[in-house]
């Protein structure tokens, strides 16, 4: 599977890790159509054979990059941080089952924990994850994928806000009033402390 990564879109015209980098980002937002509008069974498999892509083209960038002695294992406790709270965010925070298996669209909108201080939380820990990649094993290729990467993931979640999650949730337009986009502010920061507080 690495050699056929690194195989596929080689030569002339646009780099092939960004095109691997734009590559699941498609699958998302195909994922996210089906879901609203086309309901062809094969395609409910397309979010995590995207997550399932980024993982494998994510290994073999840091393989290509690697050279030993320039790596800075000072990124490394952050960069193993960002990802497990990534994964939490997506896969532990909402219920897996209903969110990416379901036939039917999730009916109840998440709006506690990492979803009461922003509407994206993922964004900003797998943005995390790549910048403190990016530092761990420096190199340019793994750089501009980790960049085209993050920047495919805001794009993704700007979708989702826009087009997919009104469609999907009818009570979207009052979380959206409620809780920031992407970046917490001192309101929902302290919404989510109070929750745990009264715990």
């Amino acid at each position: 599977m690495c050699t056929l990564v690194r195989s596929i879109g080689r030569g002339d015209g646009i780099p092939v890790n960004i095109i691997w980098a734009i590559l699941p980002f498609f699958l998302f937002i195909l994922y996210d159509v089906n879901g609203i509008l086309w309901r062809i069974r094969i395609f409910r498999s397309f979010f995590l054979l995207g997550v399932v892509l980024i993982i494998i083209n994510t290994s073999v960038q840091i393989v290509d990059n690697y050279t030993a002695g320039s790596v800075n294992l000072v990124y490394l406790a952050p960069a193993v941080l960002c990802c497990v709270i990534l994964f939490y965010s997506l896969f532990f925070a909402l219920p897996f089952q209903k969110t990416y298996l379901s036939e039917q669209n999730p009916s109840q909108l998440c709006r506690t924990g990492l979803y009461a201080m922003c509407r994206h939380p993922g964004v900003l820990w797998f943005a995390g994850f790549y910048l403190f990649l990016s530092l761990l094993f420096p190199g340019r290729e793994l750089a501009v994928y980790s960049f085209v990467c993050s920047v495919c993931n805001i794009v993704y979640a700007a979708f989702q806000d826009i087009w997919s999650f009104p469609r999907t949730f009818s009570d979207y337009d009052a979380y959206k009033k409620e809780v920031p986009f992407l970046f917490p502010n001192r309101k929902s920061i302290l919404k989510v402390l109070g929750a745990i507080k009264n715990r």
